[in-house]
């Protein structure tokens, strides 16, 4: 296959007419994905979050203050959310990385083949070949603040 070298990811990334349907849709999920993902953790996270009412002992959902935190169907979509918060939250991140060090090899140089190039290369283009992981590390730091964010009674 192809191989380019590190001048002509940028070259590739502007030829956009040029790219088949099926690069142009993976390029849009995933583009689409990493856009959504800081709001769909903060989202995700507000919905774990509850304040105690002093005077009552009772804590209702911040987002929603008719939903009490000790009623049986809040633990439900309390679950759905814990799961969906690190299914997402960390998932996505971690299959970025196993699917972009399947495709760099052992010495890397499977990224700089042009259908990589083409599809995945805006995930690592802006950092050194070495470190083309370092996206999935931006997600997962971003879990972090989100979580630091809505949960920190400071």
């Amino acid at each position: 296959e192809e191989e380019v070298n590190d001048d002509e990811i940028g070259k590739i990334k502007k030829r956009e007419s040029k790219a088949r349907p099926e690069v142009v849709y993976t390029v849009t999920v995933l583009v689409m994905i990493f856009l959504a993902y800081p709001r769909l953790m903060t989202e995700i996270a507000t919905l774990l979050r509850c304040v105690q009412i002093p005077d009552t002992g009772k804590s209702f959902l911040e987002v929603d203050m008719r939903i009490e935190c000790s009623a049986p169907n809040y633990s439900t979509w309390k679950s759905v959310a814990v799961i969906f918060f690190f299914v997402y939250g960390f998932g996505i991140p971690v299959f970025g990385f196993m699917m972009l060090s399947a495709w760099a090899g052992k010495d890397g140089s499977g990224l700089l083949k042009k259908k990589v190039v083409e599809s995945f290369g805006f995930l690592y283009s802006g950092f050194r070949m070495k470190r083309y992981y370092w996206e999935m590390v931006i997600m997962v730091r971003k879990t972090l603040v989100v979580f630091i964010l809505v949960f920190y009674k400071g």
